[in-house]
């Protein structure tokens, strides 16, 4: 029975975590397409993928890739699901 469980949650993390991996390798994809036509020598592209200042202070700010977040967020609302 132990063994059962184990091997069923094994899968499962194989099968979503495929999944994460490939929906977060489609955001990168996308964000370099947003960076489409801009000089490869440029900073832009050490910002990659494209992040956001999310607290709107001079000091002690927070950036995030929102779509990426979006992702984990997803991913994390399937593990709870699943639980």
């Amino acid at each position: 029975m132990l063994v059962c469980r184990f091997a069923d949650a094994a899968r499962y993390a194989a099968v979503t975590g495929r999944e994460l991996v490939d929906n977060l390798a489609n955001e990168l994809a996308a964000s370099r397409r947003a960076l489409a036509g801009i000089r490869s020598d440029s900073a832009a592209w050490k910002i990659l993928p494209i992040l956001t200042e999310r607290t709107g202070f001079s000091r002690n700010r927070v950036w995030e890739q929102r779509e990426i977040l979006g992702v984990l967020d997803a991913y994390a609302a399937q593990i709870r699901r699943a639980s």
